[in-house]
C-alpha cells in the first residue's frame, strides 16, 4: 500500500473536520460553511473513489510485477544451469580434444610400426601359402582317416547293440540270482533255527549224560554171597556187620543220617568220632579207625576180605 497517497487525504480530512466543528460552535457563515463541508465531503468521497482505483491498479500491477520476476528469476536459473552444463561439456570437450590428441599420435605410430610389419607379413603370407599347400596334401590323408574312422564307428555301435543285449541278459541272470539269494537265505535261517535246537539238545544231553555220569553206581547186594561166608543171614545196609558197631552205635549213625554200608564208607575218622560222642562219655572208648573200611568191603562184596581181616581186628581196633 502508498502510504504518500493516503497522508493529504488524511490532511485533508482532518482540515474538514476541524472548519466544521469551528463553524458550528463559532456560528459564522454556517450555510457558507455547510456547503463547503458538503463539497469537502464529495471531494474526500471521490478521493476515496480514486484512491481504491489507484490501489486496485496498483495492486494488479504488483502481482503482474511479482510474476513477471518470478519467471525472470527461473529463467536466469536456467540460464545458469545452461552455463554450468556448457562449462562442464566444453571441460569434457577439452579432456575429450587431448585424449583424441593422444590417440592420434598413438594411432600414427602404429601406422608407421604397421608399415614396418608389412613386410613380415608377407613373409608370413608366403610362408602360410607353403603351409596351406602342405595342408592341402594332408587333408587327402586326414579324409582317409576319417573314412577308417566312420567304419571303426560303425562297428562299436554294432558292438554297442551287443553290449546292450548282454547287459540285459546280466540283469536277468541277477534278477534271478537276487531271488535265489533269497531263496537261500530263507533256508539259511532254517538251518540255523535247526541248529540251534540241535545244540540246545545236544547240551541237555551232554547234562543228562554228565548228570548220569556223577550218579553214583550202586553195586546190587548179594545176601547168598554173604550167606555163604559168614554162615548166617545178612540184611543188607545192616552197620552192625561192620565189627565194632553195634545196635545202639548203629542208632547213633542212623540219628546222623548214616544209614548205608556205603555213606559209613565215605565218612571220615573223625566224623566217626563225633558220631560216638554225640552218645555219651560211654562210647568214646571204641576205635572207629577201621569202620569206613570195613563199611567199603561189605558194600563192594568182599565177604571173604572182609572177614579174613575181622578175624584179625581186636573189636574193630
Amino acid at each position: 500500500m502508498n502510504w504518500c497517497i493516503l497522508i493529504p487525504l488524511l490532511v485533508g480530512a482532518l482540515c474538514a473536520l476541524l472548519g466544521y466543528f469551528l463553524g458550528k460552535y463559532l456560528g459564522a457563515n454556517h450555510d457558507e460553511y455547510d456547503i463547503k463541508i458538503a463539497r469537502l465531503e464529495a471531494e474526500l468521497d471521490e478521493c476515496k473513489s480514486s484512491k481504491a482505483t489507484a490501489l486496485s491498479s496498483l495492486e494488479n500491477e504488483l502481482k503482474t510485477t511479482k510474476s513477471s520476476l518470478t519467471s525472470k528469476i527461473s529463467d536466469f536459473s536456467n540460464l545458469e544451469n545452461q552455463l554450468s552444463t556448457a562449462k562442464l561439456s566444453l571441460d569434457s570437450s577439452n579432456a575429450s580434444k587431448v585424449s583424441l590428441e593422444d590417440e592420434l599420435k598413438a594411432a600414427k605410430t602404429a601406422l608407421e610400426a604397421s608399415k614396418a610389419s608389412k613386410t613380415g607379413l608377407e613373409s608370413q603370407l608366403n610362408t602360410t601359402k607353403l603351409s596351406l599347400d602342405s595342408s592341402n596334401a594332408s587333408k587327402v590323408s586326414l579324409e582317409d582317416e576319417l573314412k577308417a574312422a566312420k567304419s571303426a564307428l560303425e562297428a562299436s555301435k554294432t558292438s554297442k547293440i551287443n553290449l546292450e543285449n548282454e547287459l540285459k541278459d546280466a540283469k536277468l541272470s541277477l534278477e534271478s540270482a537276487n531271488s535265489s539269494k533269497a531263496s537261500l537265505e530263507t533256508q539259511l535261517n532254517t538251518t540255523k533255527v535247526s541248529l540251534d535246537a540241535c545244540l540246545k539238545s545236544k547240551s541237555d544231553m551232554s547234562a543228562s549224560i554228565a548228570a548220569a555220569a556223577a550218579a553214583p553206581v550202586l553195586i546190587p547186594f548179594n545176601g547168598d554171597a554173604a550167606k555163604a561166608v559168614f554162615g548166617k543171614k545178612i540184611k543188607q545196609d545192616d552197620l552192625t556187620v561192620v565189627e565194632g558197631i553195634g545196635p545202639k552205635i548203629q542208632q547213633l549213625f542212623h540219628n546222623h543220617d548214616v544209614k548205608t554200608w556205603k555213606a559209613l564208607s565215605e565218612c571220615s575218622i573223625e566224623k566217626c568220632q563225633t558220631v560216638l560222642d554225640s552218645g555219651g562219655e560211654r562210647y568214646k572208648i571204641h576205635k572207629p579207625n577201621t569202620w569206613p573200611k570195613q563199611a567199603e568191603l561189605a558194600y563192594q562184596g568182599k565177604w571173604a576180605e572182609l572177614l579174613k581181616w575181622q578175624d584179625e581186628l581186636d573189636g574193630g581196633k
